[in-house]
């Protein structure tokens, strides 16, 4: 599902779950790539005009994103988009290194041709970006690369655990993307890529949850390091 707004997607010939399923993966990305910022006000009866559907299928999807921490209602005022809460970031985090050595320990199943020319395509990519920065198209290639990875998992549960994980602490890359050092950052992301390519290869489990586990903290400590030198 893309992460840019589409006018005129009509969901009327979905089944219920599937109208879940695409409203829920578009509105979130929405918040996550900030085409939704944060205190930005979500309607109801927009977003049905919008995809062609009752408010009843927005109104759940809306509780979802609510129960996740990614919008607030309070009563009688509108939706708004929260803001990344820094106080518990660092834990989120953690526990999503936690979930990838998790992933290790249970296993992923066997890349396929079509996962390394994904990782490939994901390198390549990376390449032209370093010759014109671009922070929305680096934030489009790192959820890329995060969706080949997860597609590794077998396990569901987890596997859908660690995207929401994500989704949740994402946003915080695009706030920090326009003041980094692209060059090092482009070239330290495309390296990673590289690193867990090699280990899709070898079909090393472990190989492939420590190195994403390792790229999570690093990223942290390096998002950290770019906001404390904002506000020097």
């Amino acid at each position: 599902m893309s992460s840019k707004p589409r006018p005129g997607l009509r969901l009327s010939r979905y089944s219920a779950p599937e109208r879940f399923a695409i409203l829920y993966r578009e509105l979130r990305n929405r918040i996550c790539f900030l085409i939704y910022p944060p205190g930005a006000r979500l309607s109801e009866t927009v977003l049905a005009a919008e995809f062609g559907v009752s408010r009843t299928p927005i109104r759940r999807v809306l509780g979802r994103l609510e129960a996740e921490g990614m919008i607030e209602t309070s009563q009688g005022a509108a939706t708004v988009v929260t803001d990344v809460d820094w106080t518990s970031l660092a834990d989120l985090f953690e526990l999503r290194a936690r979930l990838s050595e998790l992933a290790g320990r249970i296993g992923f199943r066997k890349a396929t041709a079509r996962d390394l020319r994904e990782m490939q395509a994901v390198r390549a990519a990376l390449a032209r970006l370093a010759r014109k920065p671009d922070p929305r198209r680096y934030a489009e290639l790192n959820l890329r690369f995060h969706r080949a990875y997860t597609g590794l998992i077998p396990n569901k549960p987890l596997r859908e655990f660690i995207e929401l994980l994500y989704a949740q602490t994402n946003r915080i890359w695009l706030k920090e993307l326009p003041f980094i050092d692209w060059q090092e950052e482009i070239g330290l992301f495309n390296r990673q890529v590289g690193l867990i390519a090699g280990a899709m290869r070898r079909n090393d489990s472990t190989a492939i949850a420590r190195t994403e586990s390792a790229i999570i903290r690093t990223s942290f400590d390096r998002v950290r390091k770019y906001r404390k030198s904002r506000k020097m």
